[in-house]
Formats: structure tokens, sequence, C-alpha cells
């Protein structure tokens, strides 16, 4: 398997995805985990031999493994999505002749080109303690304002740098902070018992038309 890494989008036809057959016997739950083993398997090449590998991260929970557990072993044959395959080993060969194509112009291009300006580069702006809180709980932490407060206090002592370098994204770094966390350390997921507009530990849910229910964030 080549290890150049594919462009960083791919083409999604739509049309097939909503006309299928496969898809409209899915669950919300279901088709959102076969979009991220897509998704997985576009950088990666593929996805783990099992569903419950693939489940442990994705971080699924058994009901979810369960609801897409049907679909797994037709979709992903050999673990890969076969249509997916072809059309990121066309990804890949691009690249790749791109990459040739430079390197056989490469001195005559860099002595005839003038040298551009610096690109500017985004000013970080530091976060809010709101809008930490209220990444946080769309990530389901418990006790979000909190540890938002913890956070922004933490990163304004260190004058908001990783290391030696201003930070890049803050939201990159809140999920740094989820490897140290538990299991019960975040808000549970929406259960069936939960009725429709119910609140939940923060969370507010609602039916969809499949009858599964889901948190409005």
């Amino acid at each position: 398997m080549s290890k150049t890494t594919p462009t960083g989008w791919f083409k999604f036809y739509h049309r097939d995805w909503v006309s299928s057959s496969t898809i409209r016997k899915m669950s919300m739950t279901a088709q959102g985990i076969y979009l991220n083993l897509l998704l997985l398997q576009w950088e990666d090449g593929c996805v783990p031999d099992t569903l419950e590998e693939a489940g442990m991260i994705l971080r699924l929970t058994e009901e979810e493994i369960d609801a897409f557990k049907p679909y797994f072993s037709s979709l992903f044959p050999d673990g890969q999505n076969p249509r997916l395959a072809l059309e990121r080993s066309k990804s890949v060969e691009y690249i790749e002749k791109q990459k040739s194509h430079g390197k056989a112009k490469g001195s005559p291009r860099v002595a005839t080109t003038k040298p551009e300006g610096r690109q500017k580069v985004a000013k970080f702006i530091p976060p809010t303690i709101e809008e930490v809180a209220g990444h946080m709980l769309i990530r389901r932490w418990r006790n979000h304002e909190r540890k938002a407060e913890q956070f922004v206090a933490w990163y304004e002592g260190k004058g908001w740098k990783v290391g030696k370098a201003l930070m890049k994204d803050w939201r990159a770094a809140v999920i740094t902070w989820e490897g140290k966390m538990h299991d019960d350390d975040f808000l549970p997921k929406p259960k069936a018992s939960h009725k429709p507009g119910e609140l939940i530990e923060g969370i507010h849910y609602q039916v969809l038309p499949s009858g599964e229910r889901v948190d409005m964030l």
C-alpha cells in the first residue's frame, strides 16, 4: 500500500447516498457510523478488521455498534469499502504524479519564479470562558463551566502557549485534555427511555423521524 497521503477531501456522491436502498434501511446512528468509517479509510487506507475495534477508535457505545453490525461486513469487505478504495487510489496516483512533475521541473522553476511574500498567519484570539464551556458541552463534558474556567486560567498563566510556541487552536487543546479523562467525566448519550424535549443533565432530546432520540446542542 502506498504511503502517500490522499487529498484532504474526497468526492461524495450525495444522490447515490440518498437513493441507496441500503442507506434508507439504516438508522441515523448507523449512517453516521458509516460516514465516519469512510473518513477513517480515506486517511488510513483501511478500517479495523472488526467493528468492535473500529468502535474503540470512534468511541461507540454497544448500542451504536449493534446499530451498524448488520452492514459492516458487506460495506467493508477485507477492511475496505471498494468504491472508496478506488477513489483513494486515484487520489494517491494524482498526488504522486504531481510530486514527480514538480521534481522534474524543480530547478528551473525556482530560478525563474519571483519570491513570494510571507503569507499572513491568522492571529490567535484567546477564547472566552463561555466559548470554551460551550465547546466542552458539545463534547459532553460534565461540569463544563467549572472546567472551562480552569482551562482558561491555566493557559492564561502560560501566555496561551503550548511549549514555547503560541497556541494555534484552543479547540485542539480541549481534545488533548480529554486524554486524561475517564468515561464518567462525560455526559451520557441519549437513551431510548429519554422522552422528547426531556432535559437530562443539561441536554434536551428530540425524536427523529426514524424514532431515534438525539440530543439538541
